[in-house]
């Protein structure tokens, strides 16, 4: 298992009960998606993720103690 902390912003919140930073534990060799999945957030609506402060794609596979930033659309009026 390794440990994973994920930077949550904006919009995605509401499927975080408002949390902005979460710690898991996850099996190795996961990619993002997967991730994004188990904490149940809508891959739909995640428009970015940062892997250690580098853009990448959600095919990426995470690492032992790694930062993972989920960035949503934005929308206005």
């Amino acid at each position: 298992m390794i440990s994973v902390r994920i930077k949550i912003f904006g919009g995605l919140r509401r499927y975080t009960d408002e949390k902005s930073v979460l710690e898991i534990e996850i099996e190795s060799n996961k990619a993002i998606s997967e991730i994004i999945q188990r904490i149940n957030v809508p891959d739909a609506s995640v428009y970015a993720v940062e892997k250690n402060g580098k853009v990448v794609n959600k095919q990426t596979i995470v690492e032992k103690d790694c930062t993972l930033t989920l960035i949503p659309f934005i929308t206005g009026g």
